[in-house]
């Protein structure tokens, strides 16, 4: 009874790992900003690595109206309420970090760098939910406004 145990414990502890450790990854090439973003958005949803993480693609160009962001509700779609909280939130803690690197790139001139922004939210079930983004900038080679970027989003 107790091998069982530990067998279905084990069980439990390696889905938890492998729920808790996918990230969603948007990776996004921008030029050309104006004070009112960009003209054209081009995302690309590439579907899920081997270890569960959401991919998408960005490609901006022209200035415009529309501004360098993915344009979905949510990140990813939650089986259950929670879920679906958890990437309501996610998806608006995105937008707070790339709007923090749009003023490091056009308000400061910071053309390459890395960050991790922390965000901590309380849920509708009282639990504490801390986000991360990772974000990841340079100007691309042999460009004078391109600017290759990778957010990489994930929860605990």
């Amino acid at each position: 009874m107790k091998k069982i145990n530990l067998f279905f414990l084990t069980c439990l502890f390696l889905i938890m790992a492998n729920v808790l450790s996918a990230r969603t990854i948007v990776n996004s090439s921008r030029n050309n900003g104006g004070i009112f973003g960009y003209s054209n958005v081009k995302q690309t949803y590439l579907g899920k690595d081997e270890s569960g993480n959401t991919l998408w693609n960005l490609t901006c160009s022209q200035p415009g109206t529309t501004s360098c962001k993915i344009h979905l509700s949510n990140l990813w779609t939650g089986n259950t309420p929670r879920e679906t909280e958890i990437s309501g939130i996610e998806t608006a803690n995105y937008h707070t970090a790339s709007a923090w690197l749009d003023n490091q790139i056009d308000t400061n001139n910071v053309n390459s760098g890395s960050v991790t922004k922390h965000y901590q939210t309380t849920l509708s079930d009282n639990t504490v939910l801390n986000t991360y983004v990772k974000i990841v900038w340079a100007l691309k080679a042999g460009t004078a406004d391109v600017h290759e970027v990778q957010f990489e989003i994930w929860s605990v």
